[in-house]
């Protein structure tokens, strides 16, 4: 534990000390001993499926778990081992969780005498056991937000767990509340969302394997390779808008409200349009310049299909994302990865929406000032988020019933307006991390990329963000020719290795091929002998090398393959004609994905040409 220097956060490797200014407020006598906080829980609005997703030895291990009234810290620590307490006061509860080798301890004052008080108090061998931090005074003055100041390791030790001083002034539970939801999103962030993501999501019971690209990035890479000779250099854009205004498009509700505005800022504006966002524009006779897509699923793909050929509009697409075939003349990747095939590409900082790598696109491209349109991240209806008309998404369905304040009921935001919104889990810490992103872009002395947000009914609100419905974007009206002469220069080098994507390709084709005979082999030796113990014993064998080469990951979102059946007839089946099922089940998926896979890479080869 670092020693304290007042208004300076000192860290080490074993937790730090942050100080800040006090919070306005009363004093006020509070009681001797914390108890579990009483609040409505995150983990309520996911999925209870979720919460114990493991297979084997960690079945019974929650990922989360909403903890019951009254719990003690005993029967807390049972479940998780990060333990927050609220109010610096050597009670009988923190000095336990101190006193245990193997907890996370935070605390968390807003009066800094306090603290003060209680890290005198407080024995030493307690505080130096590692991964404990105190903070005290207003979180929202550091320089730096909570989620930069945590180290993500601390959300190994399991989900938070709060605990409150008795007799809590009314004047801090505000306070106290918007901390436990940053904790509770950023524990959510790093080990649930990877977890109920698409990556994952369809991959329960969770077991050992080799995890690399999954289905649809697999589907989209092979076919992005034989496009690669077409990508131009989309580095050649940077700081190519410098000083100008980016108009943010995203496909909330109210985005219909701005389709005049957006067509009149287009002249001086460069206006991102997020993928979902394209068909309303186009609909509106909108062609905007650049278009985001960053999704690597196929629930993403009808975004760009059926898109007439676009002339002027850049797609900046990952490098595993659907680029929408030949509609795009423009077309662009980023990602960093395979750079033996794809060249170069940039690489940048986004979480969990595409409306965040919009953003940071902006910061790219030079842009001085960032207008949000349609950025809502939540909907008025609790069951269902709205998006705009147009859009594959379109409104959400809405339930005539009661709030339940439980999955899936939508999880609650009340904004900066003071309206109660709704919103999916990962949106809501979507809002936060963005937040906290254009926090850290500004400078020290408060300059940065300035960003307005158009739209009341959103979660998009915080340091460095205005909200303004009808801003005057500035700037010649130039943009079009802009656009054009960047565009231009990026055409002028197309940085794709096309012999080393043929090349990857055909070897691809060979390696699919070699995975469906495999599949074959024991499939129609099952069919002809009658030897079930061997064939099972050789399946055992063949699934645990899938599960090492990434095939078993990759099979997981293939078409209708259900893990949990799969897991529950072969892993753990109880007779052997259970099992057999299981495995002709598993192989008749493995040999249709890889046919699949092969004639995918060989056919993408073909636009290639020679190897």
């Amino acid at each position: 534990m670092a020693s304290l220097d007042n208004k300076i956060a000192i860290v080490d490797a074993n937790g730090g000390y942050f100080a800040a200014e006090p919070l306005d407020a009363p004093a006020h006598e509070r009681g001797v001993t914390h108890a579990l906080a009483s609040r409505r829980s995150l983990w309520q609005f996911i999925n209870p499926k979720f919460s114990r997703p493991y297979s084997g030895a960690m079945a019974d291990t929650p990922l989360f778990d909403v903890l019951a009234p009254g719990l003690s810290l005993a029967q807390a620590a049972v479940r998780t081992r990060f333990m927050v307490f609220f109010g610096a006061e050597n009670s009988p509860q923190l000095t336990k969780a101190l006193a245990r080798d193997d907890s996370v301890v935070l605390v968390f004052e807003p009066e800094p005498d306090r603290m003060d008080t209680f890290l005198e108090q407080v024995a030493n061998p307690d505080m130096a056991r590692g991964k404990r931090f105190v903070f005290s005074g207003d979180i929202n003055t550091f320089r730096r937000p909570l989620s930069r100041l945590l180290p993500q390791d601390l959300f190994d030790a399991g989900f938070p767990a709060f605990f409150q001083q008795k007799n809590w002034p009314e004047a801090y539970v505000e306070w106290a509340e918007e901390i436990m939801e940053q904790l509770e999103f950023l524990y959510f962030r790093h080990r649930v969302y990877p977890v109920i993501s698409q990556p994952n999501q369809r991959g329960l019971p969770l077991r050992p394997m080799q995890r690399g690209l999954f289905f649809d990035q697999q589907k989209h890479l092979y076919e992005n390779l034989g496009r690669v000779h077409e990508a131009v250099d989309l580095r050649a854009l940077r700081k190519a808008y410098s000083g100008r205004d980016a108009v943010l498009v995203a496909a909330g509700p109210d985005l219909v409200e701005k389709l005049d505005f957006i067509e009149q800022a287009s002249s001086r504006a460069v206006v991102i349009a997020v993928n979902s966002a394209l068909k309303p524009l186009l609909a509106a006779g909108i062609e905007p310049h650049i278009t985001l897509i960053n999704d690597a699923g196929l629930v993403a793909e009808p975004s760009l299909t059926d898109v007439e050929r676009l002339e002027s509009t850049l797609l900046v697409a990952h490098q595993y994302s659907y680029t929408g075939k030949d509609s795009f003349r423009n077309l662009s990747f980023f990602g960093g990865q395979l750079k033996e095939l794809f060249g170069p590409t940039p690489t940048f900082r986004y979480y969990g929406s595409v409306l965040t790598l919009a953003f940071a696109v902006a910061r790219f491209l030079g842009c001085s000032r960032a207008v949000f349109m349609g950025a809502h991240l939540a909907s008025r209806n609790p069951w269902g988020l709205d998006y705009a008309p147009g859009t594959t998404q379109g409104p959400g369905k809405r339930l005539e019933k009661p709030l339940t304040h439980a999955f899936p009921q939508l999880y609650p935001v009340r904004t900066s307006h003071g309206q109660e919104l709704y919103t999916t889990p990962n949106f809501r810490d979507v809002s936060l991390w963005l937040r906290d992103e254009i926090r850290s872009a500004a400078s020290p002395s408060g300059a940065g990329l300035i960003c307005v947000n158009t739209s009341q009914d959103s979660l998009l609100s915080g340091p460095n963000i205005i909200y303004d419905p009808e801003p005057d974007v500035l700037g010649r009206s130039d943009m079009h020719e802009l656009h054009a002469q960047a565009v231009a220069k990026a055409r002028e080098d197309t940085p794709g290795n096309r012999a080393e994507a043929a090349r990857f390709l055909n070897q691809e084709q060979e390696r699919w091929l070699g995975v469906e005979r495999e599949a074959t082999n024991l499939l129609d030796r099952n069919n002809r002998e009658h030897d079930l113990e061997g064939v099972l014993q050789t399946g055992q064998q063949l699934v645990q090398r899938f599960d090492d080469s990434g095939v078993s990951y990759l099979v997981q979102r293939f078409s209708e393959f259900s893990n949990p059946h799969f897991h529950a007839a072969f892993l753990t089946g109880k007779t052997n004609e259970k099992r057999a099922q299981g495995l002709e089940y598993f192989l008749n998926h493995v040999a249709r994905m890889a046919d699949y896979f092969a004639g995918l890479a060989h056919e993408q080869g073909k636009k290639l040409g020679p190897a």
